[in-house]
């Protein structure tokens, strides 16, 4: 049986030999030393850099992320040294030093989100920086207090991030500029029948093509390839473009293309040039007449498959002064006939092993698609270069421009 003086089941106090009651005790309270040395502990998983200065910026607590940051092992190597006595860069640690001592005297908390700095490694780096001064209860003096964040990572990817950005809204103008080349819709000489195609190798592209009708009733069609890609030559490509149309429509093939190259000459910059080619075809006689700016190769296809060349003597849109009348080819499109234009994308499309499709080929899908509508002859010429190509991502714009004749 218990003893009547012990503590009952239900949790009745215990009583001493004495009969006097026990006092249930708590936890004991730690000490001063032990709360700071538990909060040493909290500031050591911090993942930022934490110290504490004096006036003379001579280092009085430091968490283990700042110690290790100075080369240090131990606190103990840290505390009592000076900044500039510990920073990898001297220099560095003279400056901060001026800056804090600054903040000090004027006794106003700073935070900087962006402040550069030299990591231990030499490389450039971002802190995230808070600087507290406060009055030391033990002196009473000035001391500062400081929490730094190294945010070069966040820095990085949000520079990454902008580059995108700025990307994506040149991709945009770019998309639209293309857009913006392709013909008007029913600009068509009764008689002809024409397909064009046009696709950049990446987001745009230089080469461009176009077709329309002139004030004395021909028909009128021009191709492009401005050298580069991406925005730079899709503006001038649609800048060519835009005077090409004019000046065709109201001058001579010859006079049109000298006036083209000296408006190209003053706006080309970063040594850009364009090649250009621009035929008309008469409407009674379907007579062609063909200036060309270093673009080709240019080819009339006959009926029964035979495949002529036309002349390209004269250089580039932009490399110099061009005389007032270049001169022109000329050929005449009988009935299933058909003009051919292709940018330099076809005939060097890359198969998997580096291997140019080339103009021999070129001419071979040509010749076997003689007599063919215009829509029939782009059609093979596109699937030539993707048999070719074999999966190969174009290295170059692709373009082709058929007028046939019907």
């Amino acid at each position: 049986m218990a003893d009547a003086d012990s503590t009952s089941s239900g949790g009745t106090p215990q009583s001493s030999a004495a009969g006097e009651p026990r006092i249930a005790r708590g936890p004991r309270e730690p000490t001063d030393t032990e709360k700071l040395e538990l909060v040493a502990q909290l500031l050591d998983i911090l993942p930022d850099f934490f110290y504490v200065h004096d006036d003379e910026m001579v280092f009085r607590y430091a968490n283990m992320k700042a110690v290790k940051y100075f080369g240090c092992n131990t606190r103990e190597e840290l505390i009592g040294r000076r900044l500039h006595e510990v920073d990898p860069n001297p220099e560095q640690g003279k400056f901060f030093e001026d800056v804090c001592k600054k903040i000090m005297r004027e006794g106003k908390p700073r935070h900087t989100d962006k402040l550069p700095y030299v990591r231990s490694d030499g490389t450039r780096g971002w802190l995230r920086q808070h600087d507290i001064p406060f009055v030391s209860p033990k002196t009473g003096r000035m001391m500062l207090m400081g929490c730094s964040r190294d945010v070069t990572n966040e820095m990085e990817l949000e520079e990454q991030r902008l580059r995108a950005a700025r990307m994506e809204e040149e991709l945009n103008v770019a998309r639209a500029i293309q857009k913006s080349l392709t013909p008007r819709p029913g600009q068509i000489m009764q008689g002809l029948d024409v397909a064009g195609f046009s696709e950049p190798a990446q987001f745009a592209g230089g080469d461009f093509y176009d077709w329309g009708m002139g004030e004395s009733g021909e028909f009128l069609c021009g191709m492009g390839d401005v050298t580069g890609h991406g925005v730079g030559p899709a503006l001038l490509a649609a800048s060519c473009r835009a005077y090409a149309r004019v000046l065709l429509s109201v001058l001579p093939l010859p006079e049109a293309m000298a006036r083209l190259n000296a408006q190209i000459c003053e706006e080309s910059t970063e040594g850009r040039f364009i090649t250009f080619a621009a035929a008309s075809v008469e409407p009674s006689t379907f007579r062609v007449q063909l200036v060309s700016a270093g673009h080709g190769p240019v080819y009339v296809v006959r009926r029964r498959g035979d495949v002529e060349e036309l002349e390209v003597g004269l250089p580039p849109l932009g490399i110099g002064e061009m005389d007032d009348r270049p001169l022109a080819s000329s050929a005449r499109l009988d009935s299933g006939d058909a003009l051919v234009m292709v940018s330099d994308g076809v005939f060097e499309a890359h198969d998997p092993r580096g291997r140019l499709m080339g103009t021999a080929r070129l001419r071979e899908v040509l010749t076997r698609a003689g007599g063919a509508p215009a829509s029939e002859v782009l059609s093979r010429v596109r699937k030539a270069v993707q048999d070719h190509a074999d999966g190969e991502p174009a290295k170059d714009d692709t373009t082709i421009l058929v007028v046939a004749r019907s």
